[in-house]
């Protein structure tokens, strides 16, 4: 979720944990009890994402790393590649 907000808030210079945390509580339902715990939690996502080399921190903000925009970009190529590939296997079937 965390890294789903960042792509989404779609900051230049990144984005704060507190425009994570707001994203996230308007956009997913967040039952009672994490409500509780919501901080930590966010807090700790945050860091795990900064740990695995998918955000990286930009003084008091966050944004994707350069590998994880790679990884995106080369994910997107291979999804339009293989729906280009169906496209032509249509093609050839139906004509």
């Amino acid at each position: 979720m965390v890294v789903e907000a960042v792509i989404a808030l779609n900051d230049k210079n990144g984005s704060s944990l507190n425009a994570i945390r707001k994203y996230i509580l308007s956009n997913y339902n967040i039952g009672n009890k994490q409500a509780a715990s919501f901080n930590s939690l966010t807090l700790k996502a945050v860091n795990k994402a900064v740990a695995s080399d998918e955000l990286e921190k930009v003084k008091h903000s966050f944004r994707l790393s350069q590998a994880e925009r790679d990884r995106r970009k080369e994910m997107e190529r291979r999804a339009l590649g293989a729906a280009a590939c169906m496209l032509d296997m249509v093609r050839t079937l139906c004509y």
